[in-house]
């Protein structure tokens, strides 16, 4: 028989290369996954589920599923409606994957619980896939069926912001998701340990022309019984025109006023991308609990911006908190 009816699917002539031995590896790994389908060695992750090959899980590396959609078992691909809350998220396949890729066509879209199989612990990845949109993971939100809710770390509902992942473990023993790593970045957790928390709000150029300093602009909604005492502030101002004036950016807590405010920042709007950074703490005789507790936190301009041109700016603030009870 002629060697050239064989379908090679690489040429394995010459000395023996670190690429050689990739090479042989994967084809060996492509006619174990022939002899696996036909010896019916895949297993099921769950009766209705699909097969699922679980191999590549007990050495690694913790690769799944391949480049074909129709390949795509262990990780789903699901648009989010905007201003939709998903109660009892179960789209095809549910019941046998590893991650979830969610896209929100717009704001607002949220998931409030996952459908999930029986008493028994689980992992999953929740991957907020878009690049403009954030996805809410609501606490204990009851228009999802009990066992399928999340329960929150300090009961606050996580804002996972564009790009953002998180791993979720449910808990066969209360009945819940819960997050696997804590805190998340986007906020909603409690930092502990003197872990610095961020969030960010980027204003338009309406809203920057509009505020006169007795305008509140939330950046960090507030958490029961906690105190959030801002830290680090950075501002990031995009100008197409320079305006005129520069007005001052404070920081402080909504109906707060003068008290507790980060020492004020007085920014540059000229052309071009800028970035300000303040580093302190608040200003003198503030009283962090007193100023600080029960509330959420945000800023203002101390005068609206003045002049021509188009700008926006993006404030980003790192905080801590602590309890108060």
């Amino acid at each position: 028989m002629a060697n050239d009816i064989f379908d090679k699917p690489f040429s394995l002539v010459g000395d023996a290369t670190p690429e050689k031995m990739y090479q042989i590896d994967a084809m060996f790994e492509d006619i174990y996954r022939r002899l696996a389908s036909t010896q019916q060695t895949v297993v099921q992750a769950f009766p209705e589920g699909q097969p699922v090959d679980v191999t590549r899980w007990k050495t690694g590396p913790w690769t799944y599923d391949g480049i074909v959609p129709s390949a795509r078992v262990a990780r789903l691909v699901h648009n989010l409606a905007a201003a939709t809350e998903y109660a009892d998220f179960a789209p095809e396949g549910i019941d046998t994957c590893v991650e979830i890729a969610v896209t929100p066509l717009g704001a607002g879209a949220s998931i409030s619980g996952i459908r999930h199989f029986g008493q028994i612990s689980r992992k999953i990845c929740i991957v907020n896939a878009s690049g403009t949109e954030s996805l809410t993971i609501p606490h204990e939100e009851a228009t999802s069926t009990d066992i399928y809710r999340f329960n929150l770390p300090d009961s606050t509902d996580i804002v996972l912001a564009p790009y953002q992942v998180l791993w979720a473990s449910y808990n066969p023993e209360l009945h819940r998701w819960q997050l696997m790593v804590t805190p998340h970045s986007s906020g909603g957790l409690s930092g502990g340990g003197g872990v610095a928390l961020y969030a960010s709000r980027t204003f338009l150029e309406a809203e920057l022309e509009a505020m006169t300093g007795a305008t509140f602009c939330e950046v960090i909604p507030a958490i029961a019984n906690t105190c959030i005492v801002p830290l680090d502030v950075v501002w990031d101002n995009d100008v197409t025109d320079a305006y005129t004036n520069a007005p001052t950016w404070v920081v402080h807590r909504n109906g707060g006023g003068g008290n507790g405010l980060i020492t004020p920042l007085s920014l540059t709007y000229s052309t071009g991308p800028r970035r300000q950074v303040y580093r302190s703490a608040m200003v003198a005789g503030s009283d962090p609990l007193a100023d600080f507790s029960g509330t959420n936190v945000g800023c203002t301009l101390a005068a609206a911006l003045t002049g021509v041109g188009a700008a926006t700016t993006t404030v980003h603030i790192w905080y801590g908190t602590f309890s108060t009870v």
